[in-house]
Order: C-alpha cells, then structure tokens, then sequence
C-alpha cells in the first residue's frame, strides 16, 4: 500500500499536470509556477465545502478521454488583454484521467485530492502575448486580484478562496523571452445566482479588465 508520502506527491503531482494543460492553451506559452503548495481549502461555517461522490468521481475519470470541452475560455484575443479560463471539479478530475491515460499509467479515485473533487471553479487568468498595435508593442498589465459578480445582478461579487500568481514565458521572432504574469484563482460558484457572470480582473496600480462568461458558457463548467 503506497505510503501518505506517495500519496500525497502523486496528488500534487494531478493537480499540477491539470493546471498546466488548463494554463497552457498556445503551443508558444510555457507554464512557470515559482511555488506549487498544497493547500487546504477554508471551511464555512465549520463545514468543508462540498465534493463530488465517489460514484462521480468515478465517472469523471471514466469520461476524461472523451470530454470535449475541458476547459472554459473568454476574453480578447488581442495584446494588453486577458484569456480567462474556467474548470469545475468535473473537467478537472476528466483532464486529470486523459493526462494520466496518455502517458500509460492508470488515474484511480484515491489519487483525486480533496481539492480537486471540491464543487468549486478553477479560475485562470492568462494573459495574452505581448505583440504589436499599430506598429507600438503592448503587454498585458500585471493582474492584482479577481472576482466574479452576477451580470445584471445587485449581488456582491464574490472573491476567490484562494489565489496564486502564475508566470508565462513565450520566445519571440528573435529568440527572445518574454515573460507575462497572471493568476490562478479557486472559487465557490454556490453564492452565485443563475444566468451571466462578470468576470473583473483588477489591476496593480488602478485600472481593470471585465470579461463575461455568458450563460450558455457557465452551463459548461462542469
């Protein structure tokens, strides 16, 4: 029986390949974490937050390779803007098992961590690379913080459980690094009515990008 050790590496070690693929979207952009923690998630009210099933796990693992859409994505596709991807527990446990299965080894519940079956969103804020506009050369500002909010809703925005920053790498024409930094955000989506979603990317210094996931795209996240 592997030991706690093991388990635990082999758990981190999903939850990194998972975040990876999510993160990696264009061949050119390489993924760079400074700092890979496990972390647990808080607790309301002295309850853990919800999880999927054994039984939904299961199925998520079993559905993996054929899972279509393994990742939600809205933004702009142009330089100084944001690509903001979404994944719920669902599409993460899937791309987990189609990782796992390409590389020939065998993704079992028991490798899942708690984190990973929690019925929350994983929110990725990638920036776009660097290019030229009208002959002047634009970068993505450095994001500070992201929330959500109900589209036409009075409802508060909601803040992240957790979040982290992440570095992307891309090579130029010339060979040259280029660097960007976003974020990667846990939320729990229970607090947030049915319909649109706004997404609002704050950034250092003043300023901020908004984004909408509508409600055709929220039924994806899965």
């Amino acid at each position: 029986m592997p030991s706690s050790a093991t388990l635990g590496a082999a758990r981190r070690l999903v939850l990194l390949t998972t975040l990876s693929v999510v993160l990696g979207g264009w061949a050119a952009t390489k993924l760079l974490v400074a700092q890979q923690t496990e972390q647990q998630l808080p607790q309301e009210s002295g309850q853990p937050l919800p999880q999927l099933t054994d039984k939904e796990v299961s199925q998520a693992i079993d559905k993996g390779p054929k899972e279509k859409v393994p990742s939600v994505c809205v933004g702009k596709a142009v330089p100084g803007e944001f690509t903001v991807c979404f994944q719920g527990p669902e599409q993460r446990i899937g791309l987990a098992a189609s990782m796992a299965k390409q590389a020939q080894r065998k993704l079992r519940p028991a490798d899942i961590a708690s984190d990973m079956k929690a019925r929350t969103w994983l929110v990725v804020v990638r920036p776009n690379a660097p290019g030229l506009v009208e002959g002047q050369p634009i970068r993505t500002p450095i994001p500070d913080q992201v929330s959500l909010s109900p589209g036409q809703s009075k409802t508060e925005s909601i803040k992240p459980l957790n979040v982290s920053r992440v570095t992307f790498e891309w090579d130029n024409a010339r060979g040259v690094k280029l660097r960007g930094e976003g974020l990667s955000a846990t939320f729990d989506p229970a607090s947030l009515p049915l319909g649109a979603i706004e997404i609002v990317v704050s950034l250092e210094g003043s300023g901020e990008r908004r984004y909408v996931l509508s409600d055709a795209e929220r039924s994806q996240v899965k």
